[in-house]
């Protein structure tokens, strides 16, 4: 929401654009480009089945 608020746009405009942009990636730097896939400070290896569902988990708990 700050960075819709920073660019003077509401957060569904910015979700319109951000999936546009990412539409318009191949298929194979779209995937690198997502920061939740490439911070390994967040997690390390593939990516968890559970992630969309257990995210805070991940994100907060330290561990996998």
């Amino acid at each position: 929401m700050r960075t819709a608020r920073e660019r003077g746009i509401s957060f569904g405009e910015l979700l319109r654009r951000a999936l546009a942009a990412a539409l318009e990636m191949p298929e194979a730097e779209s995937a690198y480009a997502d920061p939740v896939f490439t911070d390994r400070a967040v997690f390390e290896g593939e990516t968890p089945a559970d992630l969309s569902s257990d995210h805070d988990g991940y994100l907060y708990s330290g561990s996998e």
